[in-house]
């Protein structure tokens, strides 16, 4: 993933799951969170989250062409959607419902990763 690869993917990530959209390179990620699979690009990641770049690190096996699978437990599915919304986008337009706990929710998952 370069840089340019980076730009259509922060525009095209909000496209449907697991599907390729205005050139974008695959998912090399994929984040399990409550039964669920979120796939993202492990070098938007990593920049936007020293969490997620020692995770990465941590679970990456040199040699293994398949996406990486790292386990959320701690997040909820619309939880972790906002945050992957915001790691991409600098932006949570239409993520947040105020009459939720997703708001306080997001906080505590942008403060854990």
């Amino acid at each position: 993933l370069n840089a340019t690869h980076a730009i259509l993917v922060c525009r095209s990530f909000l496209g449907t799951e697991g599907t390729e959209r205005d050139g974008a390179p695959p998912p090399d990620v994929l984040l399990l969170v409550s039964g669920r699979v979120l796939p993202a690009h492990k070098l938007i990641l990593a920049r936007r989250s020293p969490t997620f770049r020692d995770l990465i690190a941590a679970e990456e096996r040199p040699g293994d062409a398949s996406p990486l699978q790292l386990v959320l437990p701690d997040l909820r599915v619309d939880v972790c959607r906002a945050l992957l919304q915001f790691l991409y986008t600098d932006n949570l337009f239409g993520a947040l419902d105020f009459r939720s706990s997703l708001p306080v929710e997001l906080l505590a998952a942008a403060h854990a990763y």
